[in-house]
């Protein structure tokens, strides 16, 4: 079930003819509708709901729009790299591309951004990688210690676990943490241009003579400068955030029209099946 604000006159069926003819005449407000991805499905995990492939876009961005014409509807998101022999990064690939495709279907053009790893120890000269075989953490402790107590030419040197690393299972997670300096490498993918992208578009849109209004659902306050830029040309900028203890944007949410999405806003735009499983 959708909700749309109609007004009263759209609905009375007594309107005269000369009213009619002059609403039909009037061209629709233009609205641009921009989805930061990553924010976007992270709140979603946030408020309990995990299968985004089951999400109906088309009938939330209606929802969003109410009765103005959506003249731009963009999604945002870094593109995931297949890594080869990776079951999981297989599985988060094949995902991403019926995502997209679910969106292009429903006639929501997908802007990717860039994926890198992202490795801390790249920033530090004075971290050692431990990829060795250690039997006991007695042996980790006594090898740390014996590092730590070497290095000089860092202020805080860490000593890093693969997640390949051996005996990480055996030894658990908890218990290389407990000692001093130990730190545990996950390879993580960070976007990388995604904001680019969708501040470049806002300052697109505030040229657009079609588009009247941009709302924007993306937590990012770095595009704050690229918002403003578009009402300082006339535009009006709506941010959609996420309440219900999501994380959002005071900045966003206090410059532009803002309005904080709860659980049961979003819950009447997954496909019914996903509540019937």
């Amino acid at each position: 079930m959708l909700l749309f604000n109609y007004s009263m006159n759209s609905l009375n069926p007594h309107n005269n003819n000369q009213e009619e003819g002059k609403e039909s005449q009037k061209e629709p407000e233009g609205v641009a509708i921009l989805i930061d991805g990553n924010n976007f499905c992270k709140n979603l995990e946030f408020l309990g709901f995990y299968n985004i492939l089951d999400f109906l876009f088309d009938d939330f961005t209606k929802f969003l729009a109410q009765d103005r014409k959506i003249v731009f509807s963009r999604y945002y998101k870094g593109g995931l790299i297949r890594e080869p022999n990776n079951t999981k990064s297989e599985k988060m690939f094949s995902e991403q591309q019926k995502l997209f495709a679910n969106l292009e279907k429903q006639g929501i053009k997908v802007e990717r951004g860039q994926m890198m790893k992202y490795r801390e120890y790249k920033k530090c000269k004075g971290f050692y990688l431990i990829d060795r075989t250690i039997k006991s953490p007695v042996e980790l402790k006594d090898v740390a210690e014996k590092i730590l107590s070497n290095y000089k030419t860092c202020y805080n040197p860490i000593i890093l676990i693969t997640p390949d690393f051996p005996h990480l299972k055996k030894l658990g997670k908890e218990t290389l943490e407990a000692f001093p300096g130990i730190y545990l490498l996950s390879n993580k993918w960070k976007e990388k241009g995604v904001d680019v992208k969708i501040a470049v578009d806002i300052l697109t849109l505030a040229q657009m003579d079609n588009c009247q209004s941009i709302i924007l659902l993306s937590s990012d306050s770095d595009l704050f400068p690229a918002v403003k830029k578009a009402q300082d040309a006339g535009k009006s900028v709506e941010y959609v955030g996420f309440g219900g203890g999501c994380y959002y944007s005071t900045a966003l949410l206090n410059k532009c029209k803002g309005r904080l999405l709860i659980k049961e806003d979003i819950k009447r735009f997954f496909s019914k099946t996903l509540f019937d499983r």
